[in-house]
């Protein structure tokens, strides 16, 4: 469900995975949180799902984040509306609202423990 934001150019794709974003792949944040004094070993999974109504809302929804924008950039505003809208439609099930689960991932931090000096 968040195949759109793949659509911009490769560098951008790139740029929007150092800054966080979904496209960085499994691992990247450790190094950065371990630094700040995160316990990266204990990590789980946060069960995540957000429905909308039908694949226009869909596509107008996820047309409005931030990394969409630059999908957006390259490819033209209708041209995305139309493949998100497209790409939803394979998600319909007769009855039931559109629905996308993510998983987010929680790193914890202990009780007590700080991050390096001056932070």
């Amino acid at each position: 469900m968040l195949q759109p934001f793949t659509w911009a150019t490769e560098d951008k794709v790139q740029h929007q995975g150092r800054h966080g974003s979904r496209s960085a792949g499994q691992g990247s944040a450790r190094p950065f949180l371990g630094e700040r004094g995160f316990d990266v070993a204990e990590r789980f999974v946060v069960p995540f799902a957000f429905e909308l109504a039908d694949p226009e809302t869909y596509a107008r929804a996820i047309a409005s984040t931030g990394p969409a924008y630059e999908s957006i950039q390259r490819i033209g505003e209708e041209a995305f509306v139309a493949r998100a809208t497209e790409l939803a439609a394979t998600h319909v099930r007769e009855g039931l609202p559109l629905r996308g689960e993510v998983q987010a991932l929680r790193l914890h931090r202990h009780e007590g423990e700080r991050g390096p000096p001056g932070r």
